[in-house]
């Protein structure tokens, strides 16, 4: 992704030579409009775009699709910004102007991580799917239970009954298809779930 025309050019050239399958963009509104039906893939973001800043265009793309690997590139630039970049989530960067060797060589690199981040976004997304057949209420209580082992305490803390909190833990197992509450709690951090909601009157 590059406003110059000429460098998105080089760049498809470059990688269709190597067997790849590049899509252009020339501005970061059209590549987050597109996130929604792009593959997964390495994305090349210019930190300089023409409508908006690389760096929005990379915390918008990590919140919908965790399945991309993002790599940043700027021209002229010093070692803070590329630390400003890899700290905001980019899993690499590259200084522009850049040898073809180099862009090929780091792709390259990054394919093996893609397959990882493809795998993770696939476990997250199967998690989240397993989740979605709780009712809000049923969340909440696993939520407060990942924290708070002990079924008294988070019977006090919702102001039910000890049996109340049980009949919770033997539906949620029944509801995401496991006999061991400890590994529907997995489905918590496969998710990305980690803070418990305010704790709500359960029954």
């Amino acid at each position: 992704m590059d406003s110059d025309a000429r460098v998105r050019r080089h760049l498809v050239m470059l990688l269709r030579g190597q067997n790849h399958k590049p899509t252009s963009f020339a501005s970061g509104n059209d590549f987050v409009e597109a996130l929604g039906f792009l593959e997964a893939g390495i994305s090349i973001i210019d930190m300089r775009l023409c409508d908006m800043d690389g760096l929005d265009v990379l915390r918008k793309t990590q919140g919908r699709r965790p399945d991309m690997l993002l790599i940043m590139m700027a021209a002229n630039t010093d070692v803070r910004t590329a630390v400003q970049a890899i700290k905001e989530g980019a899993d690499d960067f590259l200084e522009k102007p850049f040898e073809d060797d180099a862009i090929v060589q780091l792709v390259a690199h990054a394919i093996p991580e893609l397959g990882r981040k493809i795998q993770f976004a696939a476990r997250r997304c199967s998690a989240a799917k397993q989740l979605d057949k709780l009712t809000r209420k049923e969340l909440h209580m696993m939520i407060s239970l990942s924290l708070e082992r002990d079924n008294g305490k988070v019977a006090e803390q919702y102001q039910v009954s000890v049996r109340t909190v049980e009949s919770y833990r033997t539906r949620i197992m029944r509801k995401v298809g496991v006999t061991r509450f400890s590994d529907a709690l997995l489905l918590l951090s496969a998710a990305g779930v980690s803070r418990a909601p305010f704790p709500e009157k359960a029954c």
